[in-house]
Parts: structure tokens; C-alpha cells; sequence
């Protein structure tokens, strides 16, 4: 009774506060013209945020990152290097980036250690733009030194396809993985010092890494695991098979590829442009030959990937393209990773972005 004595009284002042109602708001196309104008200026700042501000990896959190996913792997490398307190230690192919060379000055000035191991051709470049307290070392192994590692403050590691140029950075296709374990870095630092000793059977002879997910197979070496658990992989395939390679030209694997095929396992392939008119041409051949759906990607940039992709479970990636040289003769890595659920929605949707840059070949287009 109380409470309703109270609302009695409070009603004269509501029927008061509602003197001037509220006019019915017409929407019209303008409105929505405007909103969809902020819904649009909100995601592309978010991206142009991303692109520049990547997110770095932190522990047990490893991120994946693509040139196609609009990711610049030059803004994740420039961010995770500029944070560097320690240590840094690289393996590159090639290192002509006037920015990272600019930032790894910096660091050696700040009293950070810093060992770069590059390929014997690209050697001058770094060794004149470098600080004289930056070591600055060439392969020791047969072929080209072609990994592409680094690894910063013992803890945070960088492994991927990606040289340290502008173009392989900014606008090549390249994949690249960040991982934030300490263990994992340690291993590779031994690594990247093995590869400096004198004794080439102990430089030229490199070991495995074991992950949590997988497996990080180092070359050269003396036998063939890699090669063996790759082919296994393929073998042991369910569903499907993706491959997307800059140059391939290793029969036994593509012996592998058409016999998943045969068996009724959808394969997809893609190769890069350029080496498809060349070093991947009879490969490409022997594909379209055997009806497996090949495709050549487009652009003027390079489709630099060496990766594949296993029933959309298992990734297989690396600087190692599918080349006898590659196993056999060069610096290079290869990791096998089981995927999570949002890893490979991560990667069939970068699949499909790689399908859409690409042409679909067939038997009359043979190269």
C-alpha cells in the first residue's frame, strides 16, 4: 500500500515529464548511406591499425602471418626487433632492408649482441651496412644458405619463407610463424652456432627440433627425415592436399601428389608464376598429365610460399622449396605443425584467398 501511495503521488510529475513525447524518427537512405560510410572508415582503420601494429606472439599464443592476409611481415619484424634487450640472431638468404639494417645498427650501438648468417652471394651487402660489432658470417654448407630464422632475446623466434629484403618483406607472398618460447629459441640459437663451426661433417650434418605441435627438421643433413616424414604425411592423407610451392621440382613427391590423387584424395596445387615457365615445368606437366587441379598464380609479385597443407590438420612449411637441392644440398628448415580449429579456418581462408589470385590450368594448357 505504501508503495503504491508513493506511485500515486510520483504520477502527476511522470504525466508532467511526458508533455512533449518523443517524434518518431524517419530513416532514410541518406542515414543508412552515413552509417554504412562509418561501418566502412571503422574497418578499414582497424585494418590499416593491424597492418602497421601487428600483434606479436606471446607464450603458449603462436601467430601465423601472410603477405596475402594484408599482413606487412616487415612491420612484425621492425616491432619484435625494436623490443630486443639482448640478443639477436638471424639466418637469411638475403639481407638488403635499409630499416632493418638501420634498426640492427641501433641495437649493436645499445650493446646487443647480434650474429647474422647469410648466403655467400649476399654476403658484401650486409657485411659494408653493418656495424663492425654486428657479426656478420656466410654458410658453411654446399648450397645456398637459405633458411630464414631469427631469433630475439633467447625467447622470441621467427620462422618462415620471408627474406630480409623490401620486396620479400612488403610484397612478396611469404608465410611466416611467431613463436614466444624459451626453449624452443635456445634450440635454435645451438643451431645457428653449430652452423659456425669449422668441422664442416658437424656444421653440414644438422639436427631436429622437436615441438609441442610437431616437428622442425634442419638441413643439410645427413639423412632424409624430412623428406621420409613428408612423404608419409602425403601417403597418409584423408581428405585433401594443398600445396603451394614458389618452385618445385622433386619427382618423388610428385609421385606422391598423383598417387593421393589416384586414390581419391582432392589435391590442389598451386606454383608460382615465374618458375612455372621454368624450373617447375615438368612438374607441372606431369600434374596436368595426370588430371590433378594445378593452378599458377598471377600478379607481378612472387608467389614465394613453400608450404602445404594436410587434410586441413597438419602444415607444412618452410624456406625449403620442393627441390633435390633443398633436401640434399642447401641451409634450409621444414616444420610439420598439427593445426588448432582456429589455425586452420585461418589457413582455409588464406587457401581460398591464394585460389582466387590464381589460374586454374588444364591438359590443353600444358607449359
Amino acid at each position: 500500500m505504501v508503495f503504491i501511495a508513493l506511485f500515486a503521488r510520483c504520477e502527476p510529475k511522470a504525466q508532467k515529464f511526458n508533455k512533449y513525447p518523443l517524434r518518431k524518427v524517419r530513416l532514410t537512405k541518406k542515414h543508412f548511406k552515413c552509417f554504412l560510410i562509418i561501418v566502412l572508415l571503422f574497418l578499414f582503420s582497424n585494418l590499416i591499425y593491424r597492418s602497421y601494429s601487428p600483434p606479436l606472439p606471446t607464450k603458449n599464443h603462436p601467430i601465423f602471418y601472410s603477405s596475402d592476409y594484408r599482413v606487412n611481415l616487415k612491420n612484425v619484424l621492425t616491432k619484435a626487433l625494436s623490443k630486443s634487450t639482448k640478443s639477436i640472431y638471424i639466418q637469411t638468404y638475403d639481407l638488403k632492408d635499409k630499416s632493418i639494417i638501420s634498426l640492427l645498427n641501433l641495437k649493436a650501438e645499445k650493446g646487443i649482441y647480434i650474429s647474422i648468417i647469410t648466403d655467400k652471394k649476399h654476403l658484401t651487402y650486409p657485411s659494408k651496412k653493418l656495424l663492425p660489432s654486428i657479426e656478420v658470417h656466410k654458410g658453411n654448407c654446399s648450397g645456398l644458405m637459405h633458411q630464414k630464422v631469427l631469433i630475439i632475446d633467447e625467447k622470441l623466434s621467427f620462422l618462415g619463407s620471408q627474406n630480409l629484403t623490401p620486396t620479400s618483406l612488403s610484397m612478396h607472398g611469404n608465410i611466416m610463424v611467431g613463436i614466444h618460447d624459451k626453449t624452443l629459441s635456445d634450440s635454435l640459437i645451438q643451431i645457428h652456432k653449430q652452423m659456425l663451426k669449422k668441422d664442416k661433417n658437424v656444421a653440414r650434418n644438422l639436427g631436429n627440433i622437436a615441438l609441442e605441435q610437431g616437428t622442425i627438421y634442419f638441413h643439410p643433413r645427413k639423412n632424409v627425415a624430412s623428406l621420409e616424414a613428408v612423404t608419409n604425411m602425403i601417403n597418409a592423407a584423408k581428405k585433401n592436399i594443398k600445396v603451394a610451392m614458389f618452385t618445385f621440382t622433386h619427382l618423388p613427391l610428385t609421385t606422391a601428389i598423383v598417387n593421393a590423387h589416384k586414390r581419391g584424395i582432392k589435391v590442389d596445387v598451386i606454383i608460382d608464376k615465374n618458375t612455372a615457365y621454368g624450373a617447375s615445368k615438368k612438374i607441372i606437366n606431369y600434374l596436368l598429365e595426370n588430371k590433378v587441379q594445378t593452378f599458377v598464380s598471377t600478379g607481378v609479385e612472387l608467389f614465394h610460399y613453400k608450404m602445404a597443407i594436410i587434410d586441413d590438420q597438419t602444415l607444412i612449411m618452410g624456406s625449403l622449396n620442393w627441390t633435390k637441392a633443398g633436401f640434399k644440398k642447401n641451409a634450409e628448415f621444414i616444420m610439420t605443425y598439427a593445426l588448432s580449429k582456429k589455425q586452420s579456418a585461418y589457413f582455409k581462408k588464406l587457401w581460398r584467398k591464394m585460389k582466387f589470385s590464381s589460374n586454374q590450368l588444364d591438359i590443353r594448357q600444358a607449359i
